[in-house]
């Protein structure tokens, strides 16, 4: 949610319906109780490992011919 203060509003409002408060509330309390994620900053541009392993297995794929 990108703007809860927006919805508070909403909610405090007096010509807003009870029904509409108790929804814009039990929704406000979801997303309190949400974790809140970061973005990592240290996010690797390539993995070396994985990108020589799934290399090496494309490589001897290529070559494979089943037996029929």
């Amino acid at each position: 949610m990108d703007n809860p203060d927006k919805f508070r509003k909403i909610a405090q409002a007096k010509e807003t319906p009870p029904e509409v408060v108790k929804i814009i509330t039990d929704m406000l309390d979801l997303v309190d109780m949400m974790p809140k994620r970061s973005k990592s900053k240290n996010v690797p541009t390539e993995n070396k490992e994985r990108n020589s392993a799934t290399y090496e297995i494309r490589t001897k794929l290529k070559d494979f011919r089943p037996s029929i």
